[in-house]
């Protein structure tokens, strides 16, 4: 250990005591007189969980990209030893100091007692953060309160962001009650302002403010969830402004029902998502900027009931009482954690792991559930922590939702020069460029089928390095298309419109027309509408899918007599957008006119009133292929189009997998030298999840046929 660190941390901590921070409070005139400021000085003194002074607990994130502005003091005295703290770090305790100054529990030598992550644990220790980690819950539920420090605020725009929160959900309030409220209240917004309402104009600017405010580091950190949920109470600042947990909870809640989120964005993206999960795999997904402040919902907030109240809100209240459905419900937890984790951002890539673990514990222990047989061990190697937890989701559930979550990850290549198998979900990667990895619509004919092939000989299995599967082939890729997230010009705009003519237009058994199938595939882009000139061309992008939409809406009238004619007659359009420079948000009639709805999703969509209904997905970095039919009887001369992976090459299989609700993309290994010479099982590389025309139709088809085992490496 080194020397300085033995000096600021003599003593390794236990699972019973934890440090706190003795902040030293200077004179106020010394701390306002810059010429005279000293470094943060702090000590550090060990207590029992049992026994401990009223403390504050400070939840912030280690980068924050404004709080490294400018000269920030980054060192503080910890124990005499000068220690390197984090620029934002340093911001919050400055912060808290000219706080200190009016708090009523300051002990009298002029200090006060804060319990500080990186501080009050001795972070170059394993040993003590594989104890410690654990019990932070217990930490954070037991502190007075827990100061939630989301970065200084250098360009002063965060009082006008609360003001406009405020403004905001003073209208929405007054809305609650009046039939499609939500709608009506949308359709206010021109221009992505409040003009036309009854409060103050809000011009493009307060609204890209409101992004970045949702764009801070705080919102995408993976401990969060469980920092400002315990707490009894909180103060959020940001900069000298602060904001209740009420009204940020609220915002955040209208956010989401409303899908104003959605709007916002697209400032920030250039696009808008919808995030769905695997239909009876995974919970609902909130954004992860709006997931952190729902879980902080306004309750009882004592002592016994803080722990109680956030695992009702995480597992779902009075869901499960055996032991056998508490099993169910904590898979189901950890899978929607895994999924919230894995997009949120992290100073050491396992406690994407490890957050889950965590509040795992805490669930286990409010309902009386077995914990999950995981450890948190900072000493074991991130690729090790990987591969236990993809184990043993797969071994204890049979489910194969996990590898879904290699949105963006390490390349295959990478993967086989490590020695990691293909099928280890690995955390390390980054998050997506866009907000959210795809996810499939619900109640997809089909897929309930597909999720429940995961039992008896079926059932998936892990023999050491290898993940055996049963699976059915779908169709080898023959041709690869263009990517979602990339512009398409009129060359490939055309190509597709030639391709679509190859794709024979049979009725098959459920009634639908193989360019029905197409189409549906081809438009699960959601519609993309610009705000200012600076998205022109994400605007041209937007009328290409329209373009789609009417395609499938003029096929199904029989209409269509030639595709190709038909894409490059709306090229006209493009020259539209290009002219247009209303970039209103478009109203319901216009959606309406626009999309082939049914009666029952028309209403749902006019009423906004239903989760159930879901247009479309999101596409982030997938790309379209061309796959020949290697088993579908209905029609096996056939072209299927599929949107899989960037990493897709020609000659990849897609198969169904059971265990899986969607098929996933294998490289069949070659010159395997491990394969056994009598007999070979097939063995080959997982490169992503696929999804194949649509609804579903291809998992219909194979019905209750021979499965060939298969060995995922």
């Amino acid at each position: 250990m080194d020397p300085e660190l033995q000096t600021a941390y003599p003593e390794r901590l236990t699972d019973s005591n934890f440090r706190l921070l003795e902040l030293a409070i200077p004179p106020i005139e010394d701390f306002l007189n810059a010429s005279v400021r000293t470094s943060i000085s702090c000590t550090l003194t060990t207590f029992s969980l049992d026994a401990c002074p009223a403390y504050e607990c400070i939840s912030y994130a280690w980068d924050e990209p404004l709080a490294n502005r400018g000269h920030v003091e980054s060192t503080a005295l910890v124990n005499g030893v000068e220690t390197t703290i984090a620029p934002n770090l340093a911001h919050a305790m400055r912060q808290r100091i000219v706080a200190v100054y009016a708090e009523p529990y300051r002990n009298e030598g002029g200090t006060a007692w804060f319990w500080i992550d990186a501080v009050c644990i001795n972070q170059a220790d394993f040993e003590e953060r594989t104890i410690q980690v654990p019990i932070m819950h217990i930490i954070y539920r037991n502190a007075v309160k827990v100061l939630v420090w989301l970065g200084p605020d250098p360009d002063n725009e965060v009082y006008q962001v609360r003001e406009f929160f405020r403004a905001l959900l003073q209208q929405y309030y007054q809305m609650r009650g009046h039939y499609n409220y939500e709608t009506g209240f949308l359709n206010r917004f021109q221009h992505h302002s409040l003009e036309g309402t009854n409060l103050p104009r809000f011009e493009a600017a307060i609204w890209r403010a409101t992004v970045r405010f949702w764009d801070r580091a705080y919102f995408s950190r993976s401990w969060v969830i469980q920092e400002i949920a315990l707490a009894k109470q909180a103060e959020i600042w940001c900069g000298p402004t602060w904001f209740t947990r009420q009204e940020l909870n609220e915002t955040s809640y209208f956010y989401s029902r409303s899908q104003l989120g959605i709007t916002l964005r697209a400032l920030r993206y250039g696009t808008s998502m919808i995030d769905r999960s695997y239909e009876g795999q995974m919970l609902g997904f909130m954004p992860m900027r709006f997931q952190a402040l729902r879980n902080i919902l306004a309750g009882d907030r004592s002592e016994m009931s803080v722990a109680r109240m956030y695992a009702d809100r995480l597992v779902g209240a009075s869901q499960a009482n055996t032991i056998g459905e508490g099993r169910t419900y904590m898979l189901r937890t950890f899978a929607r954690q895994l999924q919230a984790c894995f997009l949120s951002e992290t100073t050491d890539p396992r406690d994407r792991v490890f957050v889950p673990l965590v509040i795992m514990k805490q669930i286990a222990s409010v309902y009386g559930f077995p914990e999950l047989p995981l450890s948190i061990d900072y000493s074991i190697p991130a690729a090790m922590v990987f591969k236990e937890a993809t184990t043993w989701v797969i071994e204890e559930s049979g489910w194969l939702w996990t590898l879904a979550l290699m949105h963006e990850r390490r390349s295959l290549k990478g993967c086989i020069d490590i020695g990691t198998p293909s099928w280890v979900v690995d955390f390390t990667a980054s998050k997506p460029s866009e907000p959210y990895p795809i996810r499939l619509r619900e109640e997809q004919p089909g897929l309930s089928q597909a999720t429940a092939l995961c039992i008896s000989s079926l059932r998936p299995q892990i023999k050491g390095s290898i993940l055996e599967v049963s699976s059915k082939r779908i169709g080898k890729v023959t041709h690869i298309g263009n990517s979602y997230n990339e512009m398409i010009d009129d060359a490939d705009f055309n190509r597709t419109a030639d391709l679509l003519l190859t794709c024979p237009a049979i009725i098959n058994c459920h009634g639908r027309t193989r360019l029905h199938w197409w189409m549906d595939t081809f438009l699960c882009r959601e519609s993309v509408r610009p705000c200012d000139e600076e998205t022109h061309a994400a605007f041209a992008h937007w009328i290409r899918w329209l373009t789609c939409r009417k395609i499938q809406r003029e096929s199904k009238a029989g209409r269509l007599t030639d595709a190709a004619d038909f894409f490059r007659n709306q090229l006209s359009l493009l020259r539209l957008a290009r002219e247009d420079e209303s970039h209103t948000i478009p109203d319901y009639d216009f959606w309406r006119e626009i999309l082939p709805f049914p009666a029952k999703q028309d209403e749902l969509f006019k009423n906004r009133t239903s989760d159930v209904f879901i247009p479309q997905i999101s596409l982030v970095g997938r790309r379209l292929v061309l796959l020949n039919n290697l088993g579908a009887p209905a029609c096996p001369a056939a072209k299927l189009l599929a949107i899989v992976p960037q990493a897709v090459e020609v000659g990849d299989e897609v198969c169904l997998v059971a265990g899986s609700a969607a098929p996933f993309l294998l490289r069949p290994a070659q010159g395997d030298s491990e394969r056994p010479t009598v007999a070979p099982m097939p063995r080959a590389y997982f490169v992503g999840e696929v999804y194949v025309n649509g609804g579903g139709e291809p998992v219909d088809m194979f019905g209750d046929g021979e499965w060939e085992r298969l060995q995922i490496i």
